[in-house]
């Protein structure tokens, strides 16, 4: 049979719920929506929710072929995402819904999207004592053993790696769809030829390959203009990036000569991080930003315990994960009535001329009183004998994006796969507001009962 197998799923319109789109969904209705976790397909309920509705989507759609999460007899069997009988079948369920997420997700907003890959080998992957506890697993199993290799094409061969993370995401291009960048989820880190590991992974048996220990995470914008907030999760600067900001970025390096000039194009500095070698022009005149280093697109999230699993889902969210993109990607106010986010200003702090430790320590408590500081003072060696002080930093306000004059409220994240609840425990802990959709009533409860014992910043 050839591995094009038809699809049922091409974009076809739920007539049922397409009256209640847009515009056409009453003030009422959307009310019910926000802090809450609604029960039901996701495909159906996304279009419930009004376009441009949304500041924020993190989401990790069920795997393929991997395991399931509702027993055989359950109602909203029919609607679980990952037992399809074709790998395609799968690629067009999760590209048409976020399709629909897409729809939902203001202009200014940023959608982060989790996928994992899979082998098309007919055999038990995964953990066979962990899925055991889940009352669907045989389902799971008997894709596992009967489904993966069923079909033989060019890109579907047996022990062969599906691809399917980047095939949603070409398919998702070709709807017109920005992927602004690729983000690696680093769960496993190998050092060689040190032979040692950082971070954890599920360990499996394999002799033939790599053990996989990394996921990607694909941020889609509907605008080249969007809400991006790196200030809360820069990384510290290195002591050779300081150095090496004080150079042309023309300049080449060599052990004889660190810093030989290249002689090729415009020798310009690097303005924004460049730094005082001798004390001489402070922050002031260059706005140098001594605030930290952007994080790279690789990130090892914190896991609060690898051992933990939350009454009967196994592929939970970090903590640390929904939090580093609910504070990059969602903004903590918008305009009640046209929904702009707010963005931050901030404040530079001039070194006084005295670098003394208490004269530092005078500026930092300056820079405090203006709020939020996201850096304060620190030294840097960066020469022999001397050393650069980081100039404080701080949040001193917000704009105000718009002339409604309708006050600000939290923006809302969505996740439409919510699982056991950790991006809406995440969102309520950060003050903001979410929007969740779950299949399964269960883990609804679960996700409700993290939800009670989460503390609410704003009251």
């Amino acid at each position: 049979m050839s591995g094009k197998k038809a699809s049922n799923f091409k974009g076809k319109v739920d007539k049922k719920f397409e009256v209640l789109r847009g515009e056409n969904m009453g003030q009422a209705e959307i009310a019910t929506f926000i802090n809450k976790i609604i029960q039901g397909d996701a495909l159906k309920v996304l279009r419930r929710i009004p376009s441009n509705f949304v500041d924020c989507i993190i989401t990790s759609p069920p795997y393929f072929g991997c395991r399931s999460y509702l027993p055989e007899d359950d109602e909203n069997k029919k609607y679980e995402i990952g037992l399809e009988d074709h790998p395609q079948e799968y690629i067009d369920k999760i590209v048409e819904v976020c399709l629909e997420c897409v729809r939902v997700l203001k202009k200014s907003g940023v959608f982060f999207l989790n996928l994992g890959d899979v082998f098309y080998t007919a055999s038990y992957q995964g953990s066979w004592q962990v899925d055991k506890l889940n009352k669907g697993w045989q389902s799971s199993l008997k894709h596992r053993m009967n489904v993966r290799g069923k079909y033989k094409s060019n890109w579907l061969q047996q022990k062969g790696r599906l691809l399917l993370p980047f095939r949603i995401a070409i398919a998702l291009q070709e709807k017109g769809i920005m992927i602004r960048d690729v983000i690696i989820w680093v769960k496993k880190l190998t050092k060689y030829p040190e032979r040692t590991s950082i971070g954890t992974t599920m360990p499996f048996p394999v002799r033939d390959r790599l053990l996989p220990a990394f996921e990607y995470i694909f941020q889609i914008v509907k605008s080249p203009k969007y809400y991006f907030d790196l200030t809360e999760v820069k990384t510290e600067i290195k002591r050779s990036s300081l150095i090496r900001y004080q150079h042309p970025i023309v300049e080449t390096y060599s052990e004889d000569n660190p810093y030989k000039k290249s002689g090729a194009g415009i020798e310009k500095f690097r303005k924004k991080y460049q730094i005082a070698y001798q004390g001489k022009d402070w922050s002031v005149q260059l706005k140098k930003e001594l605030l930290g280093a952007n994080p790279t697109n690789a990130v090892m999230f914190k896991v609060e315990n690898q051992f933990s699993v939350p009454k009967g889902h196994y592929a939970k969210f970090p903590l640390s994960l929904a939090e580093f993109f609910i504070l990059v990607g969602c903004p903590k106010e918008v305009c009640k009535k046209c929904g702009k986010p707010r963005e931050r200003i901030t404040k530079y702090f001039e070194k006084p001329k005295n670098t003394g430790e208490q004269k530092m320590k005078d500026l930092n408590i300056e820079a405090k009183k203006w709020g939020e500081i996201s850096r304060v003072g620190g030294t840097t060696s960066c020469k022999p004998g001397g050393s650069v002080y980081s100039a404080p930093k701080g949040t001193i306000s917000w704009t105000i994006p718009c002339n409604c004059n309708a006050g600000f409220e939290p923006g809302i994240v969505l996740d439409p796969f919510m699982g056991s609840g950790t991006v809406a425990v995440v969102a309520k802990k950060l003050g903001r507001n979410f929007i969740g959709i779950e299949l399964s009533n269960k883990f609804i409860e679960l996700s409700n009962e993290r939800l009670r014992n989460t503390p609410n910043p704003l009251f």
